[in-house]
């Protein structure tokens, strides 16, 4: 303790500050883990993805083109999936083959914003970060969709219809 009493105390409260956020991160990240939202890494790699909320989408923030990726498994995208998206799920990517595929769809369609969904984040952003290892997420327009599938469901619910089982 005699060493914090030389320190002045602008930087007592500056290092109590950075203390507190410090564990307000590791807090955070630590009911993710417990509530099963999102993992350890996925967290660090959201913190560098480009990402992008179902409202930007709905008020035309990205442009005319965008074409949705899910990247679930082809039973998560049989039971609901975002109208006219393409599956390539994260299996696919992580095996590369799929890589190819969103660079061929991203080679036809330049001008288009793609936006990677999963449930709520997680395969999105490794998806994400395979693309831009693969140098894929570079040239073209590649976003996360904020909150997945849940949160677009949340701007965009399924019609009644469907809910119904119609």
């Amino acid at each position: 303790m005699p060493a914090l009493n030389r320190l002045p105390t602008h930087r007592l409260v500056l290092l109590g500050a950075i203390a507190c956020l410090s564990l307000g991160a590791i807090a955070a990240i630590a009911t993710d883990q417990l509530t099963g939202t999102m993992h350890l890494p996925s967290a660090i790699l959201s913190l560098r993805t480009p990402q992008v909320t179902a409202t930007q989408i709905q008020q035309g923030e990205l442009g005319e083109l965008v074409i949705f990726i899910d990247v679930r498994s082809p039973e998560e995208y049989a039971e609901d999936h975002i109208t006219d998206s393409i599956l390539i799920p994260i299996t696919d990517i992580e095996a590369s083959f799929g890589l190819k595929q969103i660079g061929e769809l991203a080679n036809a369609n330049p001008n288009a914003t793609l936006v990677i969904y999963c449930q709520t984040g997680p395969r999105s952003f490794r998806a994400y970060h395979a693309l831009q290892q693969a140098g894929l997420a570079t040239g073209q327009d590649y976003r996360v969709l904020k909150g997945g599938i849940r949160a677009w469901r949340q701007q965009v619910p399924l019609p009644t219809a469907v809910l119904m089982g119609f």
